[in-house]
């Protein structure tokens, strides 16, 4: 603990390097080589999605309705009758703008980023598999995305039930089992027997929080200052990984330690 560690530009430059497909890849391996030791045994698995915040832009109303449509403002692209100065301005300009960020709302928060999709397994609370979207994009769509042939079960919240994904996810694996929160509306409530099931459901599923909760916690939060997916999504499977490694390192030094050699 006392030696010297990089400093955060070193770490900067090692991830620039790395890029998304590099970090995509560490965590992978490392993701890998526990199944194959058998820490992580895919008898269950947990998905659900964290807001992951970046610093919010200063754009006028125009300039966010023109980014919202997948453009780009025309006053920060540079063109041929600006002179050196303004071009170098403007593309100065562009590289500090988040074009693929969004904003969204929940509850009385309202939160401008991203969102970590995750899945996480049941038995050990390891995340297996992520995706990275905007803010804005619904969690039910990244669902399908994630639930693969190695799950034969699976606990989600009310965000997830949609009729027409469980059907095709069912069609493509008819052996899985979703237990998925029903959610009421105000003209047909929960029943008793609906709002027990529930019960039953959540005290599994949240499990899933407490990976979210100790990267909050333990790990500077769910955070970042990055422009753009790409950078976004290589910071997010930092983040994952890392917490991967310190759970394992917990889980093994646990009551009844994980087993990390074979033969």
């Amino acid at each position: 603990m006392g030696e010297k560690s990089p400093d955060s530009k070193t770490l900067w430059l090692f991830k620039e390097q790395m890029g998304e497909e590099g970090i995509r890849e560490l965590f992978d391996m490392f993701n890998e080589k526990f199944v194959a030791l058998g820490v992580v045994k895919r008898e269950g698995t947990l998905i659900d999605a964290s807001f992951v915040d970046v610093p919010k832009q200063r754009n006028n109303r125009d300039e966010n309705k023109t980014i919202k449509e997948g453009g780009i403002p025309e006053n920060w692209l540079p063109n041929e009758s600006d002179d050196e100065e303004t071009k170098a301005k403007k593309t100065s300009i562009l590289e500090q703008k988040d074009t693929d960020a969004r904003w969204a709302k929940k509850g009385n928060e309202t939160h401008y980023g991203y969102k970590d999709h995750t899945k996480v397994d049941n038995a050990t609370k390891i995340i297996v598999d992520f995706t990275v979207t905007p803010v804005s994009t619904h969690d039910v769509i990244e669902f399908e995305g994630l639930i693969d042939a190695n799950d034969n079960e699976a606990w989600l919240d009310s965000a997830y039930a949609s009729t027409d994904h469980v059907s095709r996810i069912k069609k493509k694996y008819p052996n899985i089992i979703l237990n998925i929160c029903e959610k009421g509306t105000k003209n047909n409530p929960l029943t008793d027997e609906q709002k027990e099931s529930n019960r039953v459901k959540c005290k599994t599923r949240a499990r899933v929080e407490h990976v979210f909760g100790y990267i909050s916690r333990f790990m500077g939060g769910m955070t970042i200052r990055t422009i753009g997916i790409k950078r976004a999504t290589r910071e997010i499977c930092s983040i994952n990984l890392a917490y991967n490694i310190r759970r394992v390192a917990f889980l093994h030094n646990a009551k009844k330690p994980l087993s990390l050699h074979k033969g």
